[in-house]
């Protein structure tokens, strides 16, 4: 005679089997967890590694072909991430032949025709061409021909080539009119006041943080989740040779003695640049919850204020020293 289960051993069974479930679904859930977590640090360090190299790069190359003042400029934000400038040197060809500007070292560059009241704000300059070194880079037109030197939604840094001291201006290129020779900018940052002066717009590219938290160079998105940019540059101002501690020399970021002033970009002649510090901090799409605890990384010391309270991102802080080869040459 057959016999079947009988209802206490059907109870142990199904008991047994909810323990088992319960601990396979736990386990589950953890792995799927730390493949989560695994998965967003990669994405951190492979954007980070991304970044740094694209940045560090531009840095270091900065001012080819152009005037030396035009080598950097940007807004140095008291609570904020700042914004950078950097001169476009893929536009600049070495066999191209240009006018350029008049003058040892000074390099290529749009002159500016007639006058320009150059402030905060969007203004029309007139210029001599909209190609700068014989060989147009890009097309403003959407025809596939190229027709510019200077990139729709691009940076442009305007520096004055008589007159070093004025510093640089630089702001976002909104239209350019290959006819008539006209670029449209929106001035975000402007030079020292000065009279007359020989003004010279040159291409660059714009590095910003967008409010929410994308990256951008020239408007596009070069990375996501990405929490703060900074920078900080180093002059010779009392051209010793040598970057000293003094807050002259150490705009845009703290000094040995724990504070400096903002850089402001009509301050400083970048014909004495001599460093640039960028840095900027990338964190996970998601929190992870069940990890350890972190806060907003601050790079640059009073510059910067801290985000209040505690959270599971994950951020990796970047931050670099570059030399830049095309400045202090002459």
């Amino acid at each position: 005679m057959r016999r079947g289960f009988t209802l206490v051993e059907l109870l142990v069974s199904m008991a047994m089997l909810s323990v088992v479930s319960v601990y396979l679904t736990q386990m589950l859930v953890q792995q799927n967890r730390a493949y989560s977590v695994v998965d967003q640090i990669t994405e951190i360090q492979n954007n980070t590694r991304a970044i740094a190299s694209l940045m560090e790069q531009e840095a270091r190359g900065t001012g080819l072909m152009v005037p030396e003042s035009a080598a950097v400029c940007g807004i140095d934000q008291s609570n904020g991430p700042d914004l950078l400038y950097l001169t476009d040197s893929d536009a600049m060809r070495f066999e191209s032949a240009g006018a350029g500007v008049a003058g040892p070292g000074s390099g290529y560059g749009a002159q500016v025709v007639g006058a320009l009241a150059l402030g905060i704000g969007t203004v029309t300059a007139v210029v001599d061409d909209v190609v700068i070194d014989g060989g147009a880079y890009y097309d403003t037109t959407g025809d596939g021909v190229t027709d510019a030197d200077f990139q729709l939604n691009g940076g442009a840094i305007i520096v004055d080539a008589s007159n070093a001291e004025r510093g640089s201006a630089c702001g976002v290129v909104r239209a350019v009119d290959t006819v008539g020779k006209r670029l449209t900018i929106d001035v975000e940052s402007t030079l020292a006041a000065g009279a007359g002066g020989s003004l010279v717009i040159v291409p660059a590219h714009r590095y910003a943080l967008s409010a929410q938290g994308q990256l951008t160079r020239n408007g596009v998105v070069l990375a996501e989740d990405v929490e703060d940019l900074q920078f900080a540059l180093f002059y010779d101002d009392d051209g010793d040779g040598v970057m000293d501690a003094a807050n002259l020399e150490y705009p845009g970021g703290v000094n040995a003695t724990g504070a400096g002033p903002l850089y402001v970009s009509g301050d400083w002649n970048n014909e004495e640049l001599r460093e640039i510090r960028f840095g900027f901090v990338v964190r996970s799409r998601m929190e992870d919850l069940n990890g350890p605890r972190g806060t907003f990384q601050v790079l640059e010391g009073t510059n910067r204020q801290p985000v209040a309270g505690v959270d599971g991102f994950r951020r990796r802080a970047y931050t670099a020293v570059v030399r830049p080869r095309n400045v202090g040459r002459f």
